[in-house]
Protein backbone atom coordinates (compact mmCIF):
# COMPACT_ATOMS: atom_id res chain seq x y z
CA UNK A 1 0.00 0.00 0.00
CA UNK A 2 2.83 2.45 0.94
CA UNK A 3 4.92 1.62 -1.79
CA UNK A 4 1.74 2.32 -4.05
CA UNK A 5 2.23 4.91 -7.32
CA UNK A 6 -1.31 5.32 -7.12
CA UNK A 7 -2.10 6.17 -3.45
CA UNK A 8 1.24 8.66 -3.21
CA UNK A 9 -0.71 10.98 -6.18
CA UNK A 10 -3.72 11.25 -4.24
CA UNK A 11 -2.20 11.93 -0.42
CA UNK A 12 -2.84 15.13 -0.44
CA UNK A 13 -6.89 14.68 -1.58
CA UNK A 14 -6.59 11.46 1.23
CA UNK A 15 -5.28 14.09 3.86
CA UNK A 16 -7.84 16.59 2.75
CA UNK A 17 -10.56 13.49 3.08
CA UNK A 18 -9.50 12.60 6.08
CA UNK A 19 -9.34 16.40 7.41
CA UNK A 20 -12.87 16.73 6.21
CA UNK A 21 -14.31 13.16 7.59
CA UNK A 22 -13.35 13.65 11.13
CA UNK A 23 -14.70 17.21 11.31
CA UNK A 24 -18.53 15.40 9.59
CA UNK A 25 -17.73 13.10 12.96
CA UNK A 26 -17.10 16.01 15.24
CA UNK A 27 -20.50 17.76 13.39
CA UNK A 28 -22.86 14.66 13.98
CA UNK A 29 -21.74 13.91 17.60
CA UNK A 30 -22.76 17.63 18.05
CA UNK A 31 -25.97 17.15 17.14
CA UNK A 32 -26.63 13.67 18.79
CA UNK A 33 -25.53 15.70 21.79
CA UNK A 34 -27.76 18.25 20.87
CA UNK A 35 -30.73 15.35 20.74
CA UNK A 36 -31.16 16.37 16.86
CA UNK A 37 -30.65 12.68 16.16
CA UNK A 38 -32.41 13.19 12.21
CA UNK A 39 -29.34 15.93 11.34
CA UNK A 40 -26.77 13.19 13.12
CA UNK A 41 -28.19 10.72 11.16
CA UNK A 42 -28.06 12.36 7.70
CA UNK A 43 -24.68 14.89 8.53
CA UNK A 44 -22.46 12.68 10.79
CA UNK A 45 -19.40 10.48 9.31
CA UNK A 46 -20.44 9.10 5.84
CA UNK A 47 -23.72 9.43 6.66
CA UNK A 48 -26.96 8.88 4.57
CA UNK A 49 -26.68 12.41 2.74
CA UNK A 50 -22.84 11.58 2.09
CA UNK A 51 -23.35 8.54 0.88
CA UNK A 52 -26.22 9.63 -1.71
CA UNK A 53 -24.14 12.34 -2.91
CA UNK A 54 -21.50 10.23 -3.66
CA UNK A 55 -23.72 7.41 -5.52
CA UNK A 56 -25.43 10.40 -7.55
CA UNK A 57 -22.12 11.47 -8.71
CA UNK A 58 -20.87 8.20 -9.13
CA UNK A 59 -23.79 7.51 -11.56
CA UNK A 60 -22.82 10.86 -13.40
CA UNK A 61 -19.51 9.56 -14.33
CA UNK A 62 -20.69 6.05 -15.03
CA UNK A 63 -23.30 7.44 -17.02
CA UNK A 64 -21.28 10.24 -19.11
CA UNK A 65 -17.74 8.67 -19.48
CA UNK A 66 -18.81 5.08 -18.64
CA UNK A 67 -15.48 4.54 -16.45
CA UNK A 68 -13.20 6.57 -14.05
CA UNK A 69 -10.00 6.68 -12.43
CA UNK A 70 -9.35 6.08 -8.21
CA UNK A 71 -8.62 9.83 -8.87
CA UNK A 72 -11.98 10.92 -10.13
CA UNK A 73 -13.50 8.39 -7.47
CA UNK A 74 -11.69 9.99 -4.21
CA UNK A 75 -12.30 13.71 -6.01
CA UNK A 76 -15.90 13.06 -5.80
CA UNK A 77 -16.14 11.34 -2.34
CA UNK A 78 -13.53 14.39 -0.61
CA UNK A 79 -16.28 16.57 -2.60
CA UNK A 80 -19.10 14.74 -1.26
CA UNK A 81 -17.96 15.34 2.25
CA UNK A 82 -17.12 18.48 1.62
CA UNK A 83 -20.72 19.46 0.36
CA UNK A 84 -22.20 17.56 3.20
CA UNK A 85 -19.80 19.45 6.01
CA UNK A 86 -20.89 22.84 4.36
CA UNK A 87 -24.21 22.02 4.99
CA UNK A 88 -24.14 20.83 8.02
CA UNK A 89 -22.11 23.37 9.67
CA UNK A 90 -24.85 25.67 8.24
CA UNK A 91 -27.49 23.93 9.91
CA UNK A 92 -25.73 23.63 13.49
CA UNK A 93 -24.32 27.16 13.74
CA UNK A 94 -27.91 28.25 14.70
CA UNK A 95 -28.52 26.02 17.32
CA UNK A 96 -24.75 26.28 18.70
CA UNK A 97 -25.38 30.04 19.01
CA UNK A 98 -28.56 29.91 20.62
CA UNK A 99 -26.58 27.68 23.52
CA UNK A 100 -26.53 28.95 27.27
CA UNK A 101 -23.61 30.66 27.46
CA UNK A 102 -24.18 31.60 31.73
CA UNK A 103 -23.69 27.36 32.53
CA UNK A 104 -20.15 28.28 32.31
CA UNK A 105 -16.83 26.81 30.22
CA UNK A 106 -14.98 23.11 30.40
CA UNK A 107 -11.30 23.80 31.52
CA UNK A 108 -8.78 21.86 29.18
CA UNK A 109 -7.86 18.94 32.00
CA UNK A 110 -11.38 18.73 31.91
CA UNK A 111 -12.39 18.29 28.34
CA UNK A 112 -9.05 15.78 28.24
CA UNK A 113 -10.27 13.91 30.79
CA UNK A 114 -13.90 13.59 29.55
CA UNK A 115 -12.60 12.67 26.00
CA UNK A 116 -9.53 10.59 26.40
CA UNK A 117 -11.25 7.14 27.08
CA UNK A 118 -13.42 7.96 24.05
CA UNK A 119 -10.26 8.89 21.63
CA UNK A 120 -8.93 5.52 23.64
CA UNK A 121 -12.28 3.54 22.17
CA UNK A 122 -12.32 5.46 18.79
CA UNK A 123 -8.64 4.18 18.05
CA UNK A 124 -9.32 0.60 19.42
CA UNK A 125 -12.61 0.46 17.24
CA UNK A 126 -10.77 1.86 14.38
CA UNK A 127 -8.15 -0.80 14.64
CA UNK A 128 -10.66 -3.37 15.48
CA UNK A 129 -12.85 -2.28 12.43
CA UNK A 130 -9.56 -2.30 9.86
CA UNK A 131 -7.54 -5.23 10.58
CA UNK A 132 -8.94 -7.82 8.91
CA UNK A 133 -8.54 -5.89 5.62
CA UNK A 134 -4.98 -4.89 6.71
CA UNK A 135 -3.67 -8.04 7.37
CA UNK A 136 -5.46 -9.33 4.25
CA UNK A 137 -3.33 -6.92 2.46
CA UNK A 138 0.21 -8.23 3.96
CA UNK A 139 -0.64 -12.04 3.01
CA UNK A 140 -3.30 -12.12 -0.08
CA UNK A 141 -3.08 -10.60 -3.36
CA UNK A 142 -5.20 -7.33 -3.91
CA UNK A 143 -8.08 -9.08 -5.93
CA UNK A 144 -9.06 -11.02 -3.26
CA UNK A 145 -8.48 -7.59 -1.23
CA UNK A 146 -10.73 -6.23 -3.22
CA UNK A 147 -13.78 -8.80 -3.43
CA UNK A 148 -13.37 -9.62 0.27
CA UNK A 149 -14.50 -5.31 0.44
CA UNK A 150 -17.48 -5.99 -1.47
CA UNK A 151 -18.37 -8.90 0.59
CA UNK A 152 -18.12 -6.79 3.88
CA UNK A 153 -19.35 -3.97 2.03
CA UNK A 154 -22.47 -6.00 1.51
CA UNK A 155 -22.80 -7.62 5.04
CA UNK A 156 -22.61 -4.01 6.25
CA UNK A 157 -26.19 -3.36 4.56
CA UNK A 158 -27.63 -6.27 6.06
CA UNK A 159 -26.53 -5.02 9.65
CA UNK A 160 -27.18 -1.76 8.96
CA UNK A 161 -31.01 -1.68 10.68
CA UNK A 162 -29.49 -3.43 13.75
CA UNK A 163 -26.81 -0.35 13.77
CA UNK A 164 -29.14 2.20 13.38
CA UNK A 165 -31.62 1.04 16.42
CA UNK A 166 -28.03 0.93 18.54
CA UNK A 167 -27.44 4.19 17.55
CA UNK A 168 -31.08 6.03 18.04
CA UNK A 169 -32.41 3.79 20.99
CA UNK A 170 -29.81 4.45 23.93
CA UNK A 171 -30.86 8.58 23.98
CA UNK A 172 -34.14 7.50 23.42
CA UNK A 173 -34.68 5.09 26.83
CA UNK A 174 -32.20 7.89 28.50
CA UNK A 175 -34.65 10.49 28.50
CA UNK A 176 -38.18 7.86 28.56
CA UNK A 177 -36.66 6.71 31.83
CA UNK A 178 -35.75 9.95 33.09
CA UNK A 179 -39.33 11.01 32.16
CA UNK A 180 -40.54 8.08 34.32
CA UNK A 181 -42.29 7.14 31.24
CA UNK A 182 -41.97 3.25 32.07
CA UNK A 183 -45.23 2.00 30.37
CA UNK A 184 -44.07 4.20 27.07
CA UNK A 185 -40.56 2.76 27.15
CA UNK A 186 -41.63 -1.03 27.39
CA UNK A 187 -43.66 -0.71 24.63
CA UNK A 188 -41.03 0.95 22.45
CA UNK A 189 -38.63 -1.62 23.06
CA UNK A 190 -40.64 -4.71 22.54
CA UNK A 191 -41.78 -3.20 19.28
CA UNK A 192 -37.95 -2.56 18.43
CA UNK A 193 -36.72 -5.89 19.87
CA UNK A 194 -38.99 -7.58 17.73
CA UNK A 195 -37.84 -5.85 14.65
CA UNK A 196 -34.89 -6.34 15.35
Amino acid sequence: LFDSPAIGELSLLLALWLLVSNFQTLIGEIFRGLQQLRWASLFGDQGTLTRLLTVFFLTIIWYVFSKSTLHQIVTLAVLSNAITLVLSLAILWPAVRLLDKSQGTLASWELYSFTLPLWVNSLGLLIFNQADTIFLGIFRPEHEIALYGVAIRLALVVSMPQLMMNTVLPPLVADLYAKGQKGHLERMLRSTATIS
